[in-house]
Formats: structure tokens, C-alpha cells, sequence
């Protein structure tokens, strides 16, 4: 009896020392140490955040040692109870003591199995709901960034003073921002960008760029129903292989700068005016005289061909006055800022007439070389006439003790 209980106490230590190392390595059945969370890993996570080899290893072993404590337990129990108290049993009731063990192992074995494939269930639940709650955080926060860069682009967009349109390759508006929809109206996104557009006339602004005819385009229209002057430039938005897919097309309101152009070159006419003054006067004051001896002349004339003669010539300096007048009339009055084709050899004419008052013209040859055939320019034709006056001035201004002016044009190419 000693003996055999002696055997019982080895059995108990070593049962009690399998425990004490499972509890050690945080046995499954005496559940995880106080300090690790369900997510202590010793590797770098795999899919879903799911850990790799060492802490499934580590699962595993805790698993096995519980069930192999367990079997020990049983089995060593039973041998100590046999040698105990069943040495002289009938061999019917070892028959069945040992059907029970096996039995009782197979019970064991089923409810370890079950128990450690919940274990690893729950486990990969626990892990894969925090790394959802992880992924989720991250998302909503990704979310809020996207929605503040797209709120700050958006308030930029619509922040912009010039006109901004997106337009794709049907020439339909697919974005604008605030000022294309006022001018627009309501309608202006997903319509035809030359329907709602008036300015654009029957072809939409960025017909050529969308086309790939060209890189880009610049180009000055009015709006009929507002009458405001719009700079419309057009960028292509080419697509991975090159091709434009959309066109930014940029409009920006130049009416004002338009308006303070015409009043600089209108005082500049005055200013070109005022340098002819002089001669204008020589060549109004010159015919006046004449006027005036015939008038005189004709109070005591009264032979019908000297009065004939007399008034041809008081109507040739009436037409000298009224062409000099008419000439300085047309140069000052503002005209219209429509661009026209215009002929070269016509303004060069009219401002070669404008700048003979000119008084310092008397001691200056005026040699012209500019062939009627020459191709016509598209501009203001009155803008080309101011170029040329000032440009004949300067020269006048550049020769004070006289000498040749040369003026020339002929075909660039």
C-alpha cells in the first residue's frame, strides 16, 4: 500500500507540473495570461491582420499540452486505481474498467477537439472583427480626407473670377464653376456648350482643340445678349494614350480691359492730333485766305468769266478744307473694335494723308513702295492706321533737318 501510494503522489506531481507549464505557456482551458490582449502577435500579420506561424504554433501547443495533460491524467489514474484496487478483479470487470477508459479517452479526445476548434474560432473571429473596426476607422478617416480635398477643390473651382468649362468630345459641358453657371444659366451643365454658350456662335469655342486640330486656342468673342467681350483660351486634357478626351476651356472677361484700350487709343489719336495741329491749321488758314481775296474780289467783279473762274477756285479750297476736315474727323471719332480684313496699301494711304499737315512734311521726300496685290491682314483697320501715323511721326520726329522718308511693304514668305 506504501508503495502504491507513493506511485499516486509521483502521478500527481507530475500532473500538477504538466498544469503549472500550461498555465505558463496560457493553456486554452486556464484561458489568457492578465497581460495579453487577443492580439498578441510575435510575427508580422498575414491576410486580414490574421497572425502567422508563431502565434498559431503557440495556439496549437497550448491545445496540446492541455489535452496530453488531460490523457495523462486519465490514463495514469486509472493505472494507479488497477494496480490499487483491481489486482485480483474478475476479469470481466477489468474487461469492462478498460472499455470505460477507452470510452472516457474517446469522450476526452472528442470534447478537446470540439473545444479547441472553438477556441480557433473564436480566436479568428476576435482578430478579424478588430481589424475590421480597424480597416473601418481607417476608411471613414480616408473618407473625411477625400471629402475635405474634393470641398477644397471644389470651393476653389467656384472661387475662380474667369469662366471655367469642362467639355468633352460632344461638345457637351460635363463641370463649370460659378461664374460659367451664372453666365450660363441653370441649363449649362450636361447641355451642348455652343447652345447655351451664345458667344460661341454655331461652333463650340474649343471645336478645333477638341478635334486635335490644334494644341490650343485663343479667341475674343461678345456675347449678344449681355454685350460683354469674353478671352476664351482652350487647353486639351489628354488621356493615357495621348488623345484629348476633354477640354478646359478658360473665358475670361476682358469688356473693361477692352474699354480702357479704346480710351488709350482714342487719346492717342488726340495726342497725334495735336502734333498735326500745326499743319492743319497751315493747310485750313491757307485755303481761308484764298476764300477771302476772291470773295473780295468778286464784290467788285462783275464780268461773268472772272466770276466763273472765281468760283471754281473759291470751290476748289472749299474742298480742300472739307477733305482736310473729314480726314481729321474720320482719325479722331471712335469706330468700332470689330476685326475686318484690311488692305495694307489703304491704310498706308490714309495715314500718309493724315500725316502730309504735318508741317515738317514740306522738308521731307516721301517715297512709297507698296504694291496694291499685297494680301489683306485680319485686325481693326483703325488700329493699323494709328501704328502707321505714329510710326511716320517718330520718324519726322528722328529727321528734323529733313531728308527722305522711305515707306515700303512687301509679302513676309
Amino acid at each position: 500500500m506504501a508503495h502504491d501510494a507513493r506511485q499516486i503522489r509521483e502521478h500527481l506531481s507530475a500532473l500538477r507540473s504538466l498544469v503549472t507549464t500550461g498555465a505558463r505557456i496560457r493553456l486554452p482551458l486556464l484561458g489568457p495570461a492578465p497581460d495579453s490582449g487577443p492580439l498578441e502577435r510575435t510575427s508580422r500579420p498575414g491576410m486580414l491582420g490574421v497572425p502567422r506561424a508563431p502565434a498559431w504554433r503557440r495556439l496549437w501547443l497550448q491545445t496540446a499540452l492541455t489535452g496530453t495533460a488531460i490523457l495523462l491524467a486519465i490514463f495514469g489514474g486509472y493505472e494507479v486505481v488497477e494496480r490499487t484496487f483491481l489486482a485480483d478483479a474478475p476479469a470481466s470487470v477489468t474487461y469492462v474498467l478498460h472499455m470505460a477508459r477507452g470510452m472516457g479517452a474517446s469522450v476526452v479526445l472528442g470534447t478537446w477537439g470540439f473545444f479547441l476548434a472553438m477556441r480557433t474560432r473564436r480566436f479568428y473571429e476576435r482578430v478579424l472583427n478588430e481589424n475590421i473596426r480597424s480597416l473601418e476607422t481607417e476608411v471613414h478617416a480616408r473618407t473625411l480626407e477625400l471629402e475635405e480635398s474634393q470641398a477644397f477643390l471644389e470651393h476653389l473651382f467656384d472661387s475662380l473670377r474667369d469662366r471655367v468649362l469642362v467639355i468633352d468630345r460632344q461638345g457637351r459641358v460635363v463641370k463649370a464653376n460659378r461664374v460659367a453657371r451664372e453666365s450660363g444659366g441653370p441649363d449649362l451643365v450636361g447641355n451642348v456648350c455652343a447652345k447655351v454658350m451664345k458667344e460661341c456662335g454655331e461652333r463650340c469655342c474649343a471645336h478645333a482643340v477638341m478635334r486635335g486640330e490644334r494644341d490650343d486656342a485663343h479667341a475674343i468673342r461678345n456675347d449678344p445678349r449681355t454685350g460683354r467681350i469674353w478671352a476664351i483660351d482652350t487647353y486639351p486634357m489628354h488621356d493615357a494614350e495621348g488623345q484629348p478626351q476633354l477640354v478646359l476651356e478658360v473665358g475670361r472677361d476682358v469688356t473693361e480691359e477692352r474699354e480702357l484700350e479704346a480710351q488709350m487709343r482714342h487719346q492717342e489719336k488726340m495726342a497725334s492730333l495735336g502734333v498735326l495741329a500745326a499743319g492743319i491749321a497751315h493747310d485750313i488758314g491757307n485755303p481761308l485766305a484764298s476764300l477771302s481775296s476772291e470773295l473780295e474780289l468778286l464784290d467788285y467783279e462783275r464780268d461773268p468769266r472772272v466770276m466763273h473762274d472765281s468760283l471754281g477756285v473759291l470751290r476748289t479750297h472749299v474742298d480742300r478744307i472739307a477733305r482736310t476736315l473729314r480726314e481729321m474727323v474720320d482719325f479722331a471719332r471712335r469706330r468700332g473694335e470689330e476685326s475686318t480684313e484690311v488692305s495694307i496699301a489703304n491704310a498706308v494711304d490714309d495715314s500718309l494723308r493724315l500725316v502730309r499737315h504735318d508741317r515738317r512734311m514740306r522738308d521731307v521726300t516721301l517715297v512709297t513702295d507698296v504694291p496694291r496685290d499685297l494680301p489683306p491682314v485680319h485686325m481693326v483697320e483703325d488700329h493699323l492706321v494709328l501704328v502707321l501715323v505714329n510710326l511716320v511721326l517718330n520718324a519726322l520726329d528722328a529727321m528734323p533737318a529733313g531728308g527722305t522718308l522711305e515707306v515700303r511693304a512687301k509679302r513676309d514668305g
